[in-house]
């Protein structure tokens, strides 16, 4: 479920095929502003989808609602987020979903995390702009298998 504008029918459709599906295992989707705040009902739908086990969200303009919603699914295998910026009240909110968690690309300089904040799961992480680099070990780089790319690309 990709694309910055999807028609209105289209959406309506997918949200219709989302609430009938039986086993969803792997979803890839884009959650724009807009599109949370068009179809109010899309977050009620995802949080029903109990056999859902992979995800990959791109949620550039609105990481905090990005992961509010995640952060309401059951546990995930496989998490891949793509946002713009990592603050302290998105890496709370990702808390229970820290162990799927693999990949992630965030594309400001904004990272920041309470110390709390761990994602043993993580293999990928991109930044895009420079990131504090005494901040990416204590938060992100705590698997030794974790691949750390940072600049602009």
């Amino acid at each position: 479920m990709r694309g910055p504008n999807l028609p209105t029918t289209v959406m309506r459709q997918l949200i219709e095929v989302l609430l009938h599906a039986h086993y969803p295992e792997k979803l890839d989707m884009t959650l724009s502003h807009y599109t949370l705040e068009f179809y109010l009902g899309l977050p009620s739908v995802l949080e029903s989808l109990q056999s859902l086990r992979q995800l990959s969200v791109s949620s550039r303009d609105n990481a905090l609602e990005g992961a509010m919603i995640v952060s309401r699914l059951r546990p995930l295998e496989r998490l891949h987020l793509d946002i713009l910026d990592f603050r302290p009240e998105v890496a709370e909110l990702l808390q229970s979903q820290s162990r799927g968690l693999e990949k992630l690309t965030v594309h400001q300089r904004q990272i920041t995390a309470p110390a709390t904040a761990q994602f043993p799961g993580l293999r990928y992480l991109n930044v895009d702009r420079y990131p504090d680099m005494a901040l990416l070990p204590r938060v992100f780089l705590t698997s030794p298998t974790c691949v750390c790319k940072t600049g602009s690309i």
